[in-house]
Order: structure tokens, then C-alpha cells, then sequence
């Protein structure tokens, strides 16, 4: 069931364009959090905190770049 985007900007008093523009912006803060806790999690898992700390391990030799990439999700 499709719902019209004039309805929808209606029922929360805004324009279409305020409606489009908050929801892009609520949808990229989601991707954002997503995307950070991925790299929260991948950081975990080799010990570091930040991405300069894993690059650190890297250039040191400890870490293989190809055990890192796989940890990333194929787009």
C-alpha cells in the first residue's frame, strides 16, 4: 500500500520538500551509526580503537590487510 508523500507532509504540517529533505537526513544519520558501529566492531576485534591504530598494525606487519577486508561487506 503506497502512501502519498503530500499525505504524509500534511499529517506532520510540512511541505514535501521538508518531509523529503528530514527523512534523507534521518536515513543518512541511520547509515552513519551503522557504518560507525561496523567500524567499532572491526576495531574490536583486532584490539585497536581507532582506524589510524589499525593502520599502525598493518604498516608494522601484525595484521594482514586481506584478514581486515574480509570483515567488509561486498557491495
Amino acid at each position: 500500500m503506497a502512501i502519498q508523500l503530500k499525505q504524509v507532509a500534511e499529517k506532520f504540517s510540512m511541505s514535501e520538500q521538508e518531509l523529503t529533505l528530514e527523512s534523507l537526513r534521518a536515513f543518512l544519520i541511520d547509515k552513519l551509526h551503522l557504518l560507525d558501529s561496523e567500524r567499532r566492531a572491526r576495531c574490536a576485534k583486532f584490539g585497536v580503537t581507532s582506524l589510524e591504530e589499525m593502520d599502525e598494525l598493518i604498516r608494522k606487519g601484525l595484521v594482514e590487510e586481506e584478514n581486515i577486508m574480509e570483515d567488509l561487506p561486498i557491495c
